[in-house]
């Protein structure tokens, strides 16, 4: 995989590693059922990958399943 900055690829590697305490923000908030910004970060990736005319699949794959927990979530609250 290739990183623009190498302290992304150490992030990444760090968080991805097996027994890892390090999680992205993201996951923390699903971990405590708290709101998360799939439109602020995967939509954001999502749009940045198509002005470049890149087809992203798994993103839209991932945004997709993120959109769902967020209503799911707001299921929960109104309920």
């Amino acid at each position: 995989m290739i990183f623009a900055h190498p302290g992304i690829g150490r992030a990444a590697s760090l968080a991805s590693q097996a027994g890892s305490t390090i999680r992205t923000s993201m996951l923390r908030d699903i971990e405590n059922g708290s709101l998360i910004e799939a439109d602020q970060i995967i939509g954001d990736m999502m749009r940045r990958a198509s002005s470049f005319s890149l087809p992203a699949p798994i993103l839209s794959t991932v945004h997709a399943h993120l959109k769902s927990y967020e209503f799911r979530g707001s299921q929960r609250i109104t309920a």
